[in-house]
């Protein structure tokens, strides 16, 4: 199923890379691979209009969002918590919508 989706508010859209069998030096066997890697990346699809601000810092500025620092196509660290497709936010086996909060760091090319 290929769905389009725009992310709106303070989500991210991620294309999800496939996790490695293996860390470092350290094997990782089969199974609930996912699950044991905690941290997982992938490259930035979409990004929402940022995250909602405070009615007084509104009625302040004009702005009812701060942007999220990302652009499209960028490399990412996130919090993967990706231990069945069918979790909410998983669009399918590649794609997932996460929250701002939850992207770590963007991986800068050396």
């Amino acid at each position: 199923m290929d769905r389009q989706v725009k992310p709106k508010g303070p989500w991210v859209l991620i294309k999800v890379d496939p996790p490695d069998e293996k860390r470092g030096s350290l094997y990782l066997p089969q199974g609930n691979l996912e699950e044991r890697l905690g941290n997982a990346t992938g490259t930035v699809l979409a990004v929402g209009d940022g995250i909602p601000v405070a009615d007084k810092v509104f009625r302040k500025t004009g702005r009812r969002y701060d942007p999220i620092d990302l652009k499209a196509g960028a490399k990412v660290m996130f919090r993967g918590f990706l231990q069945e497709a069918n979790r909410p936010g998983m669009l399918d086996r590649e794609r997932c919508l996460i929250h701002a909060n939850d992207i770590i760091g963007e991986i800068v090319p050396e």
